[in-house]
C-alpha cells in the first residue's frame, strides 16, 4: 500500500474521482497502473508503514475500531468476512472496510460491518481507526505459506488469530442478503418463459484472469448437456462478457431453459440474489465459487492455477474439481494467459462428464462412486483424497489438515 498526493482530479471508477492536493490510500499495483496513464500526476507523499497501526489482539478493547482493507476480486474481499465475525463476537470492536466500491455492496447488508468506504481512500482515514489490517499480498505471499494454507485461514493468521481454533461453520464466508431484494428476485424468476419445475443451474462464463477462464467450447457443450437432461441454465457474466453472451445467445438460441443474465445488465448485487436461486453453481476459480459458497449454495469449481483446497475447503456441498497434470497447481497471480496457450491447456483434463457427475452429485440424482483425475474433492464439506495423487499433493493436504 501507499501514500499518494494527486496533482490532477482522477477518475479511477466509474462514480469514484480522487480529488487534486488530497492524499490517498491505494494498492501499489493501482498506484503503478495509474502512474502509466497519468505520468505526473501522482506523487508519493508519505511511508504508509509509519501510519500503519497493526491490530494486537492482547491490546484490543471493547470499542475499538479496527480498519480492514483489501481490493478485489470478490473472493480475496470475503475472505475477510470470517475474521470480521471473529472480531466482532470475541472482541465487541467496531469494524470499518474499505474494498473497491463495486465490493462495497458484498459487505452493506454483513451485521458485523459497521462501516464501508471505497479504495483508494483518504489518509485522513487512518487516523481515524485505532487499528488496522492491511490484506493486499497475503494470498500472493512470497514466502509460500499461500501455497498449502487456505485463503481464510491465512487472513485470519493475518490478525493474530489461531484458525486451528476457529470451527469450520464460522469460517464460511457468509453473505447477508434483504428478504426484500431475494423475494422480488423470485418474482422475477417466475415470470421467465422457463420450466419451473427444472433445477436452476448457474455458470459463471469467464474469470477475471485468462489464465483461469474454462473453455468457451466446453461451456457450450456443458450447457447443452444440462439442458438436454431438462435443467434450465442461467448463464453469470458483466459487461466484459457481453461478446461471450452474444455468441451463446445466438448458439443456444432455440432452448427455452436458457436465461442469459449477461443480458439483464444486473448489478453484482443482482447476480448475488440470483445465484442465491440456484440450485446448483459451476464457476472457475473466480467470483461465484465463492458467493455461492457464502451463499450455501452448492457448487462445482473448475481449477488450475490453484489447488480448490486453498479456496473451497469452507464451502459446504461443493466439489472443487482440479487439472492433474504436472505444472499444477501452479500458483500463477495475475492477469495475463498462460504462458502455453490460451484457454489453459491443463482444462483439457477436466472432462464434461466430470462436471455433470459433480452436479448429478450435489443434486442428490446419483452420487459419484469413483473418483476424478483431480487432486481434491469436496462432498459436504469433507476431504476425499484422489488416486492420482502427487508427491506434492499429499503435502498440501497434510499441511491443511486435509
Amino acid at each position: 500500500m501507499v501514500i499518494v498526493e494527486l496533482l490532477i482530479d482522477i477518475m479511477v471508477y466509474e462514480g469514484l474521482t480522487l480529488e487534486r492536493k488530497k492524499e490517498y490510500v491505494m494498492a501499489g499495483a493501482v498506484f503503478r497502473q495509474l502512474l502509466k496513464i497519468y505520468p505526473g500526476g501522482l506523487n508519493k507523499t508519505k511511508r504508509f508503514e509509519d501510519h500503519y497501526r497493526k491490530v494486537n489482539l492482547q491490546k484490543l478493547k471493547p470499542g475499538d475500531e479496527v480498519f480492514m482493507f483489501r481490493s478485489g476480486g470478490i473472493g480475496d474481499v470475503m475472505f475477510m468476512i470470517p475474521l470480521i465475525r471473529y472480531l466482532k463476537e470475541k472482541h465487541d470492536v467496531k469494524i470499518k472496510v474499505a474494498t473497491s466500491p463495486m465490493y462495497c455492496q458484498v459487505m452493506n447488508q454483513n451485521p458485523y460491518v459497521d462501516s464501508t468506504i471505497q479504495m483508494p481512500f483518504l489518509a485522513e482515514e487512518l487516523a481515524k481507526s485505532d487499528y488496522h489490517l492491511m490484506f493486499e499480498g497475503v494470498i500472493e505471499d512470497p514466502n509460500k505459506r499461500a501455497q498449502y494454507i487456505n485463503a481464510i485461514d491465512l487472513f485470519l493468521e493475518e490478525a493474530g488469530v489461531n484458525f486451528d481454533k476457529i470451527s469450520f461453520e464460522n469460517k464460511i464466508p457468509y453473505l447477508y442478503l434483504d428478504p426484500l431484494d431475494v423475494e422480488q428476485t423470485k418474482k422475477e424468476i417466475k415470470k421467465l418463459n422457463i420450466d419451473h419445475k427444472a433445477k436452476k443451474i448457474g455458470i459463471q462464463v469467464e474469470s477475471s484472469s485468462p489464465i483461469r477462464t474454462f473453455p468457451i467450447d466446453k461451456i457450450i457443450v456443458l450447457s447443452k448437456k444440462l439442458l438436454e437432461e431438462g435443467h434450465c441454465v442461467f448463464v453469470f457474466g458483466g459487461k466484459k462478457q457481453q461478446m461471450i453472451g452474444e455468441y451463446l445467445r445466438d448458439v443456444l438460441l432455440e432452448s427455452r431453459n436458457f436465461v442469459n443474465l449477461i443480458f439483464k445488465d444486473i448489478s453484482l448485487k443482482g447476480s448475488i440474489l440470483y445465484c442465491s436461486q440456484m440450485d446448483v453453481m459451476i464457476a472457475p476459480d473466480s467470483a461465484f465459487i465463492h458467493v455461492a459458497g457464502g451463499l450455501g449454495v452448492p457448487v462445482v469449481g473448475l481449477y488450475s492455477c490453484f489447488a480448490s483446497l486453498l479456496r473451497m475447503k469452507y464451502y459446504r456441498n461443493a466439489i472443487g474439481i482440479d487439472c492433474n497434470v504436472p505444472c499444477a497447481p501452479s500458483f500463477t497471480h495475475g492477469h495475463s494467459p498462460c504462458v502455453k496457450g490460451f484457454p489453459s491447456p491443463c482444462f483439457s483434463v477436466i472432462s464434461i462428464q466430470n462436471i455433470l457427475d459433480a452436479v448429478n452429485h450435489l443434486l442428490g440424482k446419483e452420487k459419484i462412486q469413483s473418483l476424478y483425475p483431480i487432486y481434491n474433492l469436496f462432498v459436504r464439506g469433507e476431504f476425499i483424497p484422489s488416486p492420482f495423487a502427487t508427491i506434492s499433493v499429499p503435502k498440501i493436504a497434510e499441511s491443511i489438515g486435509g
